[in-house]
């Protein structure tokens, strides 16, 4: 989904490794769609936080049923499209785009 120059132009994996630690403080809350992602950053050595939330799974207990993907959570919780993606494109920028709406449906806002 992305052109290929965007692709080109970003950084190695040692940099943003790099950028990660400087950014991660060990009190932070990493909250996740599902547990794939994070074992996989945690199988490749990344630092992650004490607490990791799966707001998949906490949404799957509070509706008492599957859930799905992020964006069909936010659907369904029809919380308001509004969020900005935070000028992240493709993908990416959809997923955040839409846990930000899950967040927002399940807290109120």
């Amino acid at each position: 989904e992305l052109p290929a120059a965007r692709l080109a132009a970003g950084q190695t994996a040692e940099a943003w490794r790099a950028s990660w630690t400087a950014f991660l403080r060990l009190d932070d809350v990493l909250v996740q769609w599902g547990t794939f992602y994070g074992g996989v950053a945690a199988a490749e050595g990344l630092q992650l936080p004490a607490t990791v939330i799966d707001m998949r799974a906490g949404l799957s207990q509070m509706l008492r049923q599957r859930v799905g993907t992020v964006e069909d959570a936010a659907a369904r919780l029809d919380s308001p499209a509004a969020v900005a993606a935070h000028g992240f494109a493709g993908r990416g920028g959809r997923r955040l785009t839409a846990l930000g709406r899950v967040l927002r449906g399940v807290c109120g806002l």
